[in-house]
Parts: structure tokens; sequence; C-alpha cells
């Protein structure tokens, strides 16, 4: 190698000691990002198992609970909530109670308990009506529940009997008590307080609590999500969510032209 060479090469050593540096930092990474990939499948899969363990293990137990009334007639079918830390019964201000979920479509309820459980969670039921509260609907998901009969800007009054029906999570379960009952109603011992959102999962639905499956009057079923709740159109929320809609909308619109394109260019 001649000086001129030797210079070259010496006054590109720093960049080749990046690269190589680089080179190093990503094939000590490969491991790392492979181990990672794997943990969240691994996790999912635990997941996936210890929900379908606890659902085969409460599903018969919440029919025997349910056929303990009448099914000519709707029932509120509960449920108590008690937080790990007030076991066994310290409820003072605890055992709350929620309403399980089951269609009352021509008063068919579905075999076997299915009716009550999801992949994720019991079924549970809020049935706002009976306060004299309402669904209010707007634009992109937005929603309000307020008292009924009220005004909104923007937002529609949703003119039925509504009951919001919501995914307690499985994953917050403990255990379970279907020999002491409180006030008759079996207990689910939990790892957070009935008053914590994270043992609901984020999405719900509303629907009509008169609906028969048959009348097109009475057909009301909507999904929701929790965080889409506002107070009213003039709130800093329901315009930060109005523009984050908007923003999707227009993905979606460019998104949806570009396919257009793409099968245009194949055609031709």
């Amino acid at each position: 190698m001649n000086l001129d060479g030797l210079e070259k090469f010496s006054q590109n050593i720093p960049v080749y000691v990046e690269l190589l540096a680089n080179i190093i930092v990503i094939i000590g990474a490969l491991p790392i990002f492979f181990w990672l990939r794997n943990r969240s499948f691994e996790k999912k899969k635990k997941e996936i198992s210890d929900n379908l363990a606890i659902r085969k293990n409460i599903k018969d137990k919440l029919r025997d609970h349910a056929d303990n009334y009448d099914r000519r007639t709707p029932h509120d079918i509960g449920i108590r909530l008690v937080h790990w830390k007030n076991y066994p019964w310290k409820l003072d201000d605890d055992g709350y109670k929620q309403n399980l979920y089951y269609d009352t479509n021509l008063d068919k309820r579905i075999d076997h308990g299915t009716e009550f459980l999801s992949n994720t969670g019991i079924l549970v039921e809020d049935d706002i009506w009976v306060l004299s509260r309402s669904l209010y609907t707007g634009k992109f998901g937005t929603y309000i529940i307020a008292e009924s009969g009220q005004k909104f800007e923007e937002f529609e009054e949703v003119n039925q009997k509504i009951k919001i029906v919501r995914t307690f999570k499985y994953k917050h379960i403990i255990n379970w008590d279907f020999e002491e009952k409180i006030e008759y109603e079996p207990a689910f011992y939990t790892r957070y307080k009935y008053t914590d959102k994270k043992l609901f999962e984020k999405e719900f639905f509303a629907q009509n609590a008169d609906d028969d499956g048959i009348s097109k009057d009475l057909m009301y079923k909507e999904q929701f999500i929790t965080s889409n709740r506002v107070k009213s159109a003039k709130s800093f929320k329901y315009k930060l969510l109005i523009i984050n809609g908007e923003r999707a909308r227009k993905r979606q619109i460019n998104k949806m032209k570009s396919q257009v394109k793409v099968t245009k260019k194949k055609r031709a």
C-alpha cells in the first residue's frame, strides 16, 4: 500500500470503526428482539390458556346460579365483586353487585351459560334507563351518558331503554366462591376494587333492554370505547377526539385511493 492509500485509509478509520460498532450493536440487538417477540407470544399464550380455564370452571356454576331464577320473566341475576384485601367479609365498602348480561330476545336464553361469558370475561350489564338516564351519541364514537330528555349540541339522544354491557376481565379474578354467598349471590375476589376501571375491558356495547328480536324499532346494539365518553361538545376532550377522528378518516380515504390506483395499474 502506497503512502496516499495509507493516508486515505487512516482518514477513514473513524468511519470503519463506526460501521463496525453499528454492526455489533445490530447483531447484539437481534437476540433481544427475538426474546421480546417470543416473550410477547408466551404472555399472550398464557393469557388465552388462563381465560379458557376460568371460563370452563365458572360456566356451569353461573348457569346453576341463574337457574334459581324464573326464566319466564327477566330478572337481575347478580354476582358480587370483593376486593382481595377485604377477604373474607369486610363489606362496609365492598361486595359490589353486578348483574349478569343475558339476551332476553323472546325470553330464549342460550344453553350452558354462554350468554354470560365472552372470550375474555364475564358480561355484566347496567340498566341506565332505570335511573332515567340516556345515551347520547356523536361523531367518531363519542358519547354522553346523562339525564334523559336533554339537548346536547352535536349529539343525538337514543330514545330507547338502554343498558350498558361491559366485560369483567377474567385476568383480574383471583378466585370465586359459590358456596358462601352474599345475599344469595356468588362472590368473585378481584385484583382491583370495584371502582377501578382496570377491572373491565375498554370496549363495551349498548343495547335496548326491550329488544325482542323481532321489532326493528326496538333493535339497537352499538359498540363504544370508554375513553370516548365526554361531557359536552364544548369540552377539550371532545374537540381532540374529533380532530383525531378526522385524521383517521382522511388516512382511511387515502389508503382506499392508493388501493384503487394499485388495482387499476394491475388491470392495465
